[in-house]
């Protein structure tokens, strides 16, 4: 059985990924992407709850880092087979 809805989300992955030639996506566009609030998904990643974000806190303030092929990889991570990338 096809999703159309994970079909759409996955060809919205690959928008994403295609996007530009950064290797890191910004947390607004991450944070989107998952339905989560940006401030949120930055808290998360800097206290090390999200497994594909890099993120930590300086002196004065936070920082957060989201590699492409690290987000891409946990997005894809459980499908059971590939026909949803064609």
């Amino acid at each position: 059985m096809e999703s159309a809805y994970i079909k759409e989300k996955f060809k919205e992955l690959n928008l994403l990924m295609d996007k530009d030639k950064k290797d890191y996506i910004t947390v607004d566009v991450a944070a989107k992407f998952l339905g989560m609030d940006k401030e949120a998904f930055r808290n998360l990643a800097c206290s090390g709850n999200i497994p594909f974000a890099i993120g930590g806190v300086s002196a004065s303030s936070k920082y957060t880092k989201v590699p492409k092929i690290s987000f891409y990889a946990f997005c894809v991570q459980h499908l059971p087979n590939m026909k949803y990338f064609s």
